[in-house]
């Protein structure tokens, strides 16, 4: 049997064994009754080389063609990737993505995950916990990343805009925000539905857009149990509740629950009428006065062909 390793061995034992293998080898091996067991087994292999018998070796072959030590340069290899890693608890996290191995799992859900400070955060969703405070407003998070989205709210036009479009200008503070947006100009739409076909620019989009297939409605009112797809519908629909009305005229002063609502409200100020009709050219503020109108020509011609 072929166990990869740059480390020297003794040619008459095919069984000695790397400090970084015995390791993995106790990691995948069951008959270690406690991690004292296997902890004790990696001991004994300080002073120099652990045997290994034959029966064991071959149990945990596979996990060990996976790995092999660089040099004297302390640095880790996986063969199935190629990726380097600085130590060996490094290397045997990056291990499980081979594996599937998902050791910490949560005693509330079951749910299990590939590294514990991955579990710490999820169970912050059934404590409640959020240890990420903004110290401008005060609101907190669970993820410090929300936190550091939250923050550019605060910072306005003062964060540095250092990637920007070279087609319309404009300007983002991250690459990951101009590389979407740079979708908008090319027509890309790499996210697909698999149902319909629709594509989208945005993962989120596509998130969004197949709850409608499946009917799905996360975000659900505590007040009356509604539940809606998207959350701005959650929060536009709260309103009414509250009676919250964030939507000023300028001109009189009347608010709306809904910005598209206000924006209606506003061409009877301005006297706008966009929605014009094919068929007579007469124009409307509102589209849905103007697909009233279009039946009206739909009626007139069936009467005169009859």
């Amino acid at each position: 049997m072929n166990i990869l390793s740059t480390m020297d061995r003794d040619a008459q034992n095919p069984y000695w064994l790397s400090e970084l293998e015995v390791q993995l080898a106790c990691q995948e091996n069951s008959t270690f009754s406690s991690q004292y067991g296997m902890q004790s087994t990696v001991d004994e292999m300080q002073s120099g080389h652990h045997y290994c018998k034959p029966a064991e070796t071959q149990q945990n072959q596979t996990s060990l063609m996976l790995v092999e030590q660089r040099g004297l340069n302390n640095s880790y290899e996986c063969k199935a990737c190629g990726r380097v890693c600085k130590n060996k608890s490094r290397l045997l996290t990056h291990l499980r993505c081979h594996t599937g191995e998902r050791p910490f799992e949560c005693n509330e859900c079951g749910k299990a995950f590939m590294h514990k400070s991955h579990l710490a955060t999820h169970i912050r969703s059934h404590t409640g916990e959020r240890p990420y405070m903004c110290h401008e407003c005060n609101k907190a998070f669970m993820h410090k990343s929300h936190l550091t989205k939250h923050l550019r709210c605060h910072m306005g036009d003062h964060r540095v805009k250092a990637h920007q479009c070279t087609t319309c200008g404009k300007a983002f503070a991250e690459k990951s925000g101009l590389l979407t947006h740079l979708r908008f100009h090319t027509g890309e739409r790499p996210f697909v539905c698999e149902e319909c076909g629709n594509a989208f620019h945005q993962k989120s989009g596509l998130v969004r857009h197949r709850r409608f297939h499946v009917d799905e409605r996360p975000f659900a009112c505590a007040d009356c149990g509604k539940a809606f797809h998207q959350k701005s519908g959650l929060m536009t629909h709260i309103r009414h509740h509250t009676g919250e009305k964030p939507f000023k005229c300028r001109q009189c002063g009347k608010g709306f629950c809904r910005k598209s609502v206000l924006d209606i409200h506003q061409r009877c100020h301005s006297g706008e009428k966009p929605f014009a009709c094919t068929e007579c050219g007469k124009a409307f503020s509102r589209k849905s006065v103007l697909e009233k109108h279009q039946k009206y020509h739909v009626r007139h011609r069936l009467l005169t062909a009859t």
